[in-house]
């Protein structure tokens, strides 16, 4: 299912539309429609990630040899050539990533929390979440 998302305002770093060249969107720009991805799964001030099978990458400044799966654009340090759309690799199938002002990690389908430094939790989570002050708030249904 596609999601499209509507963006506009500061676009300095590249992280809410990275096929607009313009530091500020004035209008809403479809960015789920410019790069052709499914849908935004994460945004935050330093980068922004996608997720889709869709992503077309003629014209958009990414290897021809990369397809599909999560990609992520803007300045974070995780992101390995800024300017471009990164593929992003992770060990496992993920339902989400987490953070708040940058990437931290990402919550896997099988529950484990993973920090983008190499943490796994010893706990298997339903959902979790990370607030901009230090709190993580998580939740199981087995409870």
């Amino acid at each position: 299912m596609i999601r499209e998302c509507l963006a506009f305002g500061n676009n300095v770093c590249g992280n809410l539309d990275p096929t607009n060249q313009s530091p500020i969107l004035k209008q809403p720009a479809n960015v789920t429609e410019a790069i052709k991805c499914d849908e935004i799964i994460w945004h935050g001030w330093s980068c922004t990630f996608g997720r889709g099978e869709r992503f077309d990458v003629s014209g958009l400044n990414i290897p021809d040899n990369q397809s599909g799966g999560f990609w992520a654009w803007g300045v974070d340090p995780l992101i390995s050539d800024p300017g471009r759309i990164n593929e992003i690799h992770f060990l496992k199938p993920v339902k989400r990533v987490l953070g708040f002002d940058r990437p931290l990690g990402c919550l896997a389908e099988d529950g484990q929390v993973h920090s983008f430094e190499g943490a796994i939790s010893s706990e298997r989570w339903d959902d979790v979440a990370l607030t901009g002050l230090g709190g993580a708030y998580a939740f199981r249904s087995e409870l």
